[in-house]
């Protein structure tokens, strides 16, 4: 395993019209990502759509994409489930096929209170030993994720190494940074594009953002650019990533777009969603075409 910082695309999963994963066309968007000089690719994350495939699909993925990418890139498998044992085999299967870290949201649609949040968590780090990537998204999962919380079970849990905050709140991911005074690489990641900036000039450790799946030069360069404190072009990729961005305003939920994207910029076909995933418009298609020709 390298290092787990940098842009880390949340890989969306394309289907077939069976409503099977398209494996030829995963492997075609991985290979694209990495050429553009992603450090890993998040597999099974919101941007994924988890939540619409089978545990059998979830762990198939995971033993089919990890030895594709072949440590090119880091892979973190997304083990996000409302039964922790099924979180449980998706952490084994993701061992066993050599994936660098997982990447474990909270359980979600019932809202548990925090000390059931805590033992969940305490639970997952003795069942693994892969790095555990907390993924907090209150607007989805319903419960946030304080900054106490969370370094108490870094400090507690050797293998809860990072945290991928998902909220809107720039103060909120400042907090999670200082973690990593207590904790030596404990590691926070940006998922909004309209953060991007700010957080990378205050030092976060890398991306995982959807754009990076049709448009990943950008944060690359935003990320990269930061290393050397080239802020011209800091400010140049993280416009971009902005203009990128405007695609989300085309599907609710806005993975719907950058699947879109993905279609148009990458795939270069026509696609097909799994329900309740619908396709697009065609004036919404249009309109990310416009986007797209712009950047």
């Amino acid at each position: 395993m390298g290092s787990l910082t940098g842009v880390n695309p949340p890989a969306v999963t394309v289907f077939n019209k069976m409503g099977l994963v398209d494996y030829d066309a995963m492997k075609q968007h991985a290979d694209f990502m990495i050429e553009q000089g992603v450090s890993g690719i998040a597999y099974l994350g919101t941007s994924g759509e988890f939540g619409v495939m089978t545990l059998e699909q979830k762990t198939e993925l995971i033993r089919v994409m990890t030895p594709y990418i072949n440590h090119r890139v880091n892979v973190m498998a997304g083990v996000g489930d409302t039964c922790l044992d099924n979180t449980c085999r998706l952490m084994e299967t993701a061992e066993e096929a050599g994936a660098d870290a997982v990447l474990a949201v909270a359980p979600y649609f019932s809202v548990y209170a925090e000390e059931n949040i805590e033992a969940y968590y305490r639970e997952l780090s003795r069942y693994s030993k892969l790095p555990i990537i907390i993924y907090n998204f209150p607007a989805l999962t319903g419960f946030d994720m304080t900054p106490d919380l969370v370094t108490k079970l870094a400090m507690e849990c050797p293998n809860i190494m990072g945290i991928k905050d998902t909220v809107p709140e720039t103060e909120h991911l400042l907090a999670m940074m200082e973690i990593k005074k207590k904790k030596p690489g404990f590691m926070v990641y940006c998922a909004y594009e309209t953060q991007a900036l700010e957080l990378v000039q205050a030092g976060v450790d890398g991306f995982v953002n959807a754009t990076s799946n049709f448009a990943p030069r950008f944060t690359v360069g935003l990320f990269q650019a930061a290393l050397v404190q080239d802020e011209e072009e800091m400010q140049k990729n993280f416009n971009n990533m902005c203009r990128a961005s405007e695609v989300y305003q085309y599907a609710e939920p806005l993975l719907l777009a950058v699947k879109e994207a993905v279609y148009q910029k990458v795939l270069h076909r026509n696609g097909t969603e799994k329900l309740p995933g619908l396709s697009l418009s065609t004036e919404n298609k249009l309109k990310i075409h416009e986007i797209l020709k712009t950047i």
